[in-house]
């Protein structure tokens, strides 16, 4: 898989963390390589605007939260979803950590560090 592709799913990834986010469920953004990527669109207000409202209806906001934990939004997402891609357990290059992933798929809960949280202003 190119980088780019990488990329394109990440955007995507993030599409559904925004809609749980604005639904309600307490993500915590443990993926290097998709808050990689938000980083990216942030950088341009107005696209990050359109990127937010076509994924929720509402804006999003970047919120700086660090912490170390059992990831549970993971049941909701899986409910949803399915299983995460790949690209959640990637760094920031889009190289795939394998420790996280084999965490992920082995346990029955996924315990990891994040860096931030997306949070809005409608609940």
């Amino acid at each position: 898989m190119t980088l780019d592709e990488k990329k394109e799913i990440a955007k995507q990834e993030l599409k559904k963390v925004f809609f749980l986010a604005s639904n309600g469920v307490d993500v915590k953004m443990f993926s290097k390589f998709i808050d990689s990527i938000w980083h990216e669109l942030l950088k341009d207000k107005k696209q990050y605007e359109d990127f937010c409202i076509e994924a929720c209806g509402n804006v999003i906001f970047h919120s700086e939260s660090s912490g170390e934990g059992v990831i549970d939004f993971i049941e909701i997402y899986e409910e949803k979803y399915g299983k995460m891609p790949d690209v959640w357990f990637m760094d920031k290059n889009g190289d795939l950590d394998r420790k996280q992933y084999e965490s992920y798929h082995g346990d029955n809960k996924f315990i990891t560090g994040w860096d931030c949280t997306p949070t809005h202003n409608c609940l």
